[in-house]
């Protein structure tokens, strides 16, 4: 085997191995977000009727997560005091 053909088959090779790190590693990041977003959702449906009214704050090592829940217009910070 011709030594430039077999190094260029081992750059090819490390290259589609790189691409593939690549992309299982940014699907894993979007699974956990929406692992994630499914459970807040979770949490939120669980709440009792009475604590539905108002804001929902989770705060984590790198995210602030605030949810609004409930018609009530100063929930949102608008409306009249």
């Amino acid at each position: 085997m011709d030594p430039v053909f077999a190094t260029g088959l081992i750059v090819l090779a490390g290259g589609i191995c790189r691409l593939s790190y690549w992309w299982i590693a940014s699907r894993a990041e979007v699974q956990k977000a929406a692992l994630y977003q499914q459970g807040l959702t979770d949490r939120a449906r669980l709440l009792s009727q009475e604590s539905r009214r108002g804001r929902l704050s989770e705060r984590t090592a790198g995210s602030e997560v605030e949810i609004v829940m409930g018609d009530d217009p100063r929930a949102v910070g608008g409306g009249c005091a």
